[in-house]
């Protein structure tokens, strides 16, 4: 019986580890960290971090920079998971540059932005502004920080603390069950 027991307990499959991945702005490794959040291969010029692929994160996973500086990280899409990226000296812009930005709970010390693809934003927390190029940007239950903006499309705001200027560009702007602590809205 406890054979069949132990048995069992190693065919259950384990959780997933949270990771650390510290983007480097000095050295030859780009992005510390393992397994790897790029789906392609990392770049750095300066302090812009590229991903020629994906970036998709896990459950808990902390994305912050080696030294104290603000950096930008492009890559493109972007898929957070309950996802810390950043600290206050030391922000950490994130950029879908060919597609959408989608974040479950995370918390982005700094702007999250696509230039080309919807932004859809689920709990969590964004510091800094929160801009589609094209598309709707649409938020449930997210603290924006620095606002929000859609340069041809709508925003659909429900729930959350928001501070900010709010911008829809072509189509309405919808808050519901918002809490405005400052800021305009526009369009």
């Amino acid at each position: 019986m406890l054979l069949r027991i132990l048995t069992l307990l190693v065919l259950l499959p384990l959780p997933a580890l949270a990771a650390t991945y510290t983007f480097n702005t000095s050295g030859g490794t780009v992005v510390s960290g393992s397994p790897s959040i790029c789906s392609g291969a990392w770049s750095r010029s300066g302090a812009t971090f590229t991903c020629n692929g994906t970036l998709t994160t896990a459950a808990n996973d902390v994305l912050t920079v080696s030294t104290a500086t603000n950096i930008e990280v492009v890559a493109q899409a972007v898929s957070l998971t309950a996802t810390t990226a950043g600290a206050g000296d030391r922000a950490i812009n994130l950029r879908a540059s060919s597609n959408q930005f989608s974040a479950g709970n995370s918390v982005v010390n700094g702007t999250v932005t696509a230039n080309t693809g919807s932004i859809s934003l689920s709990g969590g927390r964004v510091s800094g502004l929160v801009l589609s190029g094209c598309c709707t940007v649409t938020t449930n239950g997210t603290d924006l920080l620095g606002g929000a903006r859609s340069n041809s499309s709508g925003i659909s705001i429900t729930g959350g603390t928001i501070q900010g200027d709010f911008f829809a560009a072509n189509n309405s702007a919808t808050f519901t069950g918002v809490d405005m602590l400052s800021g305009s809205v526009s369009g």
